[in-house]
């Protein structure tokens, strides 16, 4: 049996975003910067399910961040993931385009 690398919760999912599939996430995060180098979360929903995500572009909308995900286009696909959680890794300094549970750092 492997153990799964230790996750944290870094957001929160409020509401769907525009018309092209963005969400607005409110940061539970205390590391200055987690967003902007977001490669890819792990979305873990209320009832349990959950889905890596890569994340294809991030930008700071005040207090909370505007993030889209690949294969998320519309509305209503991202009104489907108000209220989950977005995850990544505890340790990791991430570099875009990296996967939950993998072992990508960043080399700065």
């Amino acid at each position: 049996m492997t153990t799964s690398p230790e996750m944290v919760t870094i957001g929160k999912i409020d509401r769907p975003f525009g018309v092209h599939g963005a969400v607005k996430v409110r940061s539970l995060s205390d590391r200055p910067g987690r967003f902007e180098q977001l490669g890819a979360v792990r979305v873990a929903a209320q009832g349990g399910q959950t889905v890596d995500r890569t994340v294809r572009h991030v930008r700071r909308a005040g207090p909370s961040y505007i993030v889209e995900f690949e294969g998320v286009t519309t509305p209503e696909e991202a009104g489907m993931l108000r209220g989950a959680f977005c995850r990544c890794l505890a340790w990791s300094r991430r570099r875009r385009n990296s996967t939950p549970g993998t072992n990508a750092t960043s080399s700065a």
